[in-house]
């Protein structure tokens, strides 16, 4: 059968694409080795791996032996062919990282929010650290703790600085790069990174949910994120799980379970104002107040993830954030009230990632540059 010129520009692109993400799973490979594994003649990957070759996109390291046991030239990814600027505005600072396509770390700063710092220096900052060139980052990655619109504005975040500071740092980046800016959702681009590193994930839907200063979570649908019609998908620390309320309104998930809101509710029933290590070190002394007060933030936990597994069936849940280091067993006591509560079977997974949202903006950044790069 003849194929269409786009039909097989597609092919191409397809296997150029899987050529390059095989190499930054797999690293260095002969070309026998890669045909072998994605299963192709060795004559399309040669084809395809000179082209890469030619655009720099590929380097030759020389010759080894292969997995067959024989001299092949082994190839690799052109690392530093260009780099990804990450920028983590989700917790109560700033970070920002360069990585090369491989993921390597070139440079690594963080920023407190209390402390004023002209976007300028911040940027020529990291800049100086990872000694690359602003013409060669090819993709800003932005994780933003809030809703992303389709309109470019960014809204719902549970500290106003953030949207202040986003804004303006938002407006200078365009200014000094000339390449894709990208922003998403912190949480989003957290369930990015598990999806992508979590070993315990092997397949199915995704249910993410983190529990910080602020509430959010992630849905992942036969592996792509569900955003919803205005991208705000997710934000289920506005829904009502339960008749607590003030004397207007009823509490709001974020209102009963965040750092802060915890907080809150043991000093109105102890006038006594905590931090959460403290309230940490009672839950270890077994004082009743601490002990009440974290079984009821369990049980409303438990029940707003029964709620969501039941309305979307999905199996995995991941659950994140500091409020669960509060007591060590806060998953496992999850685990068997979602066991009571949910009709359908859901397991509940413990993030162990350090800094995922982060962590999500270098793997997606890699991603779009490897779509931006194959045409």
């Amino acid at each position: 059968m003849l194929l269409s010129a786009n039909t097989q520009i597609d092919v191409k692109i397809n296997n150029q694409k899987l050529i390059i993400e095989y190499l930054l799973s797999k690293g260095p490979a002969s070309r026998a080795d890669i045909a072998k594994a994605l299963n192709t003649s060795k004559p399309t990957i040669s084809k395809n791996v000179d082209e890469l070759i030619r655009q720099n996109i590929i380097v030759e390291l020389g010759k080894a032996d292969n997995q067959l046991g024989k001299k092949g030239t082994f190839i690799d990814i052109n690392k530093e062919y260009g780099y990804i600027l990450s920028i983590d505005l989700s917790k109560n600072s700033m970070r920002l990282s360069v990585n090369n396509l491989t993921g390597e770390t070139k440079g690594f700063q963080k920023y407190s929010y209390n402390i004023d710092i002209e976007d300028e220096h911040i940027l020529r900052s990291i800049m100086d650290l990872s000694k690359v060139s602003k013409d060669l980052i090819l993709k800003i990655i932005i994780a933003y703790p809030g809703v992303v619109g389709h309109n470019g504005q960014y809204y719902l975040s549970n500290l106003k600085q953030k949207e202040v500071k986003m804004k303006g740092f938002l407006d200078y980046i365009k200014c000094q790069f000339n390449c894709e800016i990208i922003v998403k959702n912190d949480i989003n681009l957290a369930l990015i990174a598990e999806k992508a590193y979590n070993h315990q994930i092997i397949k199915g839907n995704l249910y993410y949910i983190s529990f910080e200063t602020g509430v959010g979570s992630g849905i992942m649908i036969n592996g792509q994120l569900y955003e919803g019609d205005r991208n705000a998908a997710g934000e289920v620390g506005f829904i009502i799980p339960s008749q607590i309320k003030t004397t207007t309104t009823y509490k709001t998930l974020e209102e009963l379970v965040s750092i802060n809101a915890i907080l809150e509710r043991y000093k109105s029933l102890t006038d006594d104002e905590i931090s959460i290590e403290t309230f940490k070190k009672k839950l270890l002394k077994k004082e009743e107040i601490a002990q009440r007060l974290y079984h009821e933030i369990v049980e409303t936990i438990s029940i707003a993830i029964s709620n969501v597994t039941a309305i979307l069936d999905i199996e995995n849940v991941i659950i994140a954030g500091a409020v669960l280091n509060i007591n060590p067993s806060m998953a496992m006591d999850i685990q068997a009230l979602v066991n009571q509560t949910s009709p359908l079977k859901a397991e509940i997974i413990k993030s162990e990632l350090e800094q995922p949202a982060l962590k999500g903006c270098i793997y997606l950044g890699t991603q779009e540059v490897i779509k931006s790069l194959i045409k």
